[in-house]
């Protein structure tokens, strides 16, 4: 019988390989623990190389940011004065120091040093130097906290000596005094409310958003007086100004600053800047818009107001963010302005003589229909917005630059008509 000879696919002795040693990994970030997040871990951090460090410690900054408020991490800034040897005295200041000034990126550093974090790392230093485009060295972590800290510092001190003299004042006068709000400070909690609203919609702006602030409408439904506009605009503007100067000095290299800022990108810093710019314009506008009112409201001039009494106008656009004048305004003037929502027509009305325009039931009377004229607006926004800032001898040329057919005015005004301005 023959003997059968075992073929190439017969089966072949399988020889086991090693396997391979698996690197241990460090986590930057939130680890979840029973439904809850956990702060990022230091143990071990000073054995770390400097690109593991740089690495860590910019994974911990974005999970502050994007877990905590500013105002929630406060508290642990008190926590590190306290156990860096800072007198009570010195915390009681700095607790009484305005929200504004304090700093986000402080509270999440003072936090990273509380839990371990070191505060200079050698290895962390050469790894940045040795980084294009970057200067200087990587300084304690400490000093940053203590130059703002002595900030706050500064900024509290003078409202704790002035409450300091009051409660004095009281116990000198050997009498309960029992607070009772005045107006102003009514008027000052309902703007501390309204500045809070905003601040919570720049959340959206934090966490990626592109929604606007819509302040104006805001202001409209809060009824905001004012004379307290002031205070929205002089807040907000703080932080514009601080967060252009920072944007400044990360794109000058500063270390501090680009460690700081390292979780925004330049278009992030475009963003948060205009909605800033968005708030500010609608302040702007809002405070137009209670000046054109209680313009309104002061002018008693009974026989005018009956000439104006029936007709029909549209006193506001909240789109366009304009008002319209006092119609008792046109009385006698020599030109007026007039947009027309409906049609997008701007409209300009010249008086026939000194005597200047009138008004009867619904019309403007007295005027010259030769001079007086109308054309249509393509981009209304734009174009008004030039027109609001234009002034007299701008205005005089205003009409010749739109150029769009000219067409006479009839004198009607109907409830789609904006009374612009007269002169």
């Amino acid at each position: 019988m023959a003997t059968k000879t075992p073929t190439k696919n017969a089966t072949r002795k399988t020889i086991a390989r090693p396997a391979k040693a698996k690197k241990p990994k460090i986590s930057f970030g939130a680890v979840p623990r029973r439904g809850k997040i956990q702060e990022p871990s230091w143990e071990g951090a000073l054995d770390w190389d400097g690109q593991t460090f740089h690495k860590a410690k910019r994974a911990a900054s974005d999970f502050y940011y994007e877990h905590f408020k500013t105002a929630d991490m406060i508290p642990h800034l008190y926590a590190w004065m306290k156990d860096n040897g800072y007198e009570p005295s010195d915390i009681k200041k700095a607790k009484a120091a305005p929200n504004s000034k304090f700093s986000g990126t402080v509270c999440y550093l003072a936090r990273m040093l509380q839990n371990g974090m070191p505060d200079y790392h050698k290895a962390h230093d050469e790894y940045w130097q040795s980084l294009a485009g970057t200067m200087g060295e990587i300084k304690p972590v400490s000093e940053f906290v203590h130059t703002h800290v002595k900030m706050l510092i500064d900024a509290g001190a003078p409202l704790v000596e002035a409450k300091d003299r009051e409660e004095r004042a009281f116990a000198k006068a050997g009498a309960a005094v029992v607070y009772k709000p005045t107006i102003q400070d009514r008027l000052n909690e309902k703007v501390s409310e309204i500045i809070g609203e905003l601040e919570g919609r720049y959340d959206v702006i934090i966490l990626g958003g592109k929604d606007g602030a819509d302040a104006y409408k805001l202001f409209q439904d809060e009824n905001l007086p004012q004379a307290k506009i002031g205070m929205v605009v002089e807040h907000f503007n703080k932080y514009k100004t601080a967060l252009e100067e920072d944007w400044t000095l990360v794109k000058k290299g500063d270390e501090q600053c680009k460690e700081a800022y390292s979780h925004m990108k330049a278009s992030d810093f475009k963003r948060h800047i205009a909605w800033y710019e968005s708030v500010l314009a609608d302040c702007e506008s809002f405070s137009n818009l209670k000046k054109t009112a209680r313009k309104a409201r002061i002018k008693k001039a009974p026989s005018k107001e009956k000439l104006v009494a029936k007709i029909k106008f549209c006193k506001e656009d909240t789109g366009l963010k304009i008002a319209s004048i006092n119609p008792v305004d046109i009385l006698g003037a020599n030109e007026l302005w007039t947009y027309n929502t409906k049609t997008r027509k701007l409209g300009k009305y010249v008086a026939k003589d000194s005597a200047g325009l009138s008004v009867k039931g619904t019309t403007i009377e007295d005027y010259t229909e030769v001079s007086s004229v109308q054309k249509t607006l393509r981009k209304p926004a734009e174009q008004l917005a030039e027109f609001t800032k234009a002034g007299k001898i701008q205005l005089r040329k205003f009409m010749e630059s739109i150029k769009t057919t000219e067409t006479k005015l009839n004198g009607r005004i109907n409830a789609d008509t904006l009374l612009l301005k007269v002169q």
